[in-house]
């Protein structure tokens, strides 16, 4: 009994103070990966990579963050046909955060770079 009456309080602590720092970890993760795409003309550059790989690598990252990093890290003027796949079912899925579904549009239908109203919506992720 005297264990539950200290585990329950740290418990909850992390749940209602752990999840801020995880939200500020994704919102990091979707920040860099709109300024890498806003700036990519037919890949990733090296630098860019190592970002993404950080991404990729980040136990705190969601599972949404690793598929979006993964699939610009993949870029070659276009998407994979394997990325876009798991990149439509990111934006089908209503639980997936309006930002990522967002980056997630972008890359999907990359080609080359970004349009001129894709970096638009990226500079507003990045604010």
């Amino acid at each position: 009994m005297e264990f539950r009456k200290y585990v329950f309080p740290v418990v909850l602590s992390a749940m209602f103070f752990g999840s801020p720092l995880a939200m500020a970890d994704e919102d990091q993760a979707v920040k860099q990966m709109a300024e890498i795409l806003i700036s990519l003309h037919h890949h990733a550059s090296a630098s860019d990579k190592q970002t993404l790989q950080g991404i990729i690598d980040n136990a705190s990252s969601s599972e949404a963050d690793r598929i979006i990093a993964r699939a610009i890290a993949n870029v070659d003027h276009k998407a994979s046909p394997a990325d876009k796949e798991q990149l439509q079912a990111l934006i089908n899925d209503d639980s997936t955060p309006k930002d990522a579904r967002e980056i997630a549009n972008i890359v999907l239908n990359l080609n080359h770079k970004p349009s001129d109203s894709d970096k638009t919506t990226l500079q507003e992720i990045i604010e």
